[in-house]
């Protein structure tokens, strides 16, 4: 579960960093690039929820998880101005922290 949800981290993450108006890297990432990797992570991430869960409640967590880590990028960012190894590392740490405190399972 630790894992799946660093990959929906790193999915959202990827999709926000090729927008024009990211602040982590000097240039946006490819679309081409980064689409396909958030993809393929978060295809990951629901197979590994739904090792625990039902494939539909599984998607729904992912959903879920997609639209509240979102939210805190665009949040967060607005107000602290980071880099994007500390700023990935801390989303980290807080997805694992709510994982392993019981937030999602």
């Amino acid at each position: 579960m630790f894992i799946s949800g660093v990959l929906v981290w790193l999915g959202c993450l990827l999709v926000y960093m090729t927008s024009k108006n990211q602040k982590l890297m000097d240039k946006p990432l490819r679309v081409k690039f980064s689409y396909p990797i958030s993809f393929i992570a978060l295809l990951n991430s629901w197979v590994g929820f739904s090792q625990e869960y039902s494939n539909t409640i599984a998607a729904i967590v992912v959903l879920s998880l997609v639209m509240v880590m979102w939210s805190t990028i665009v949040l967060f960012l607005g107000h602290i101005k980071t880099t994007f190894i500390p700023f990935f590392a801390g989303g980290s740490v807080v997805t694992a922290l709510m994982i392993q405190l019981g937030g999602v399972s």
